[in-house]
């Protein structure tokens, strides 16, 4: 009786130990499926943070330029002013020279 215990026991060792080495390997292809995808969103948050940046650094840019234009063009509608104050003097000057021929 006891040898069919044994023998039932270490058939049952057996399937026991058979089982655990399949389990371990489905267990490693799951451990590569899942690193995989752990690169995967690594990669994939490190783009969407330099996008991020980027966009960050456009806008700033942009603010900084726009403010620089700003300035610029009012500086040369001044001129422009200027000029325009210019030619009307030039008239009046022009106005006063044909009256006095």
């Amino acid at each position: 009786m006891e040898n069919k215990k044994t023998k039932t026991h270490s058939k049952t060792e057996a399937k026991i130990e058979k089982m655990i080495a399949e389990s371990l390997e489905v267990n490693k292809e799951i451990l590569k499926s899942v690193k995989f995808i752990k690169t995967y969103f690594r990669w994939r948050v490190f783009w969407n943070v330099l996008k991020l940046v980027i966009l960050v650094a456009v806008v700033v840019f942009g603010a900084i330029s726009f403010n620089t234009a700003v300035e610029y063009f009012q500086s040369y509608s001044g001129g422009i002013e200027s000029i325009s104050q210019q030619l009307n003097q030039l008239e009046s000057f022009r106005g006063f020279v044909e009256m006095n021929k």
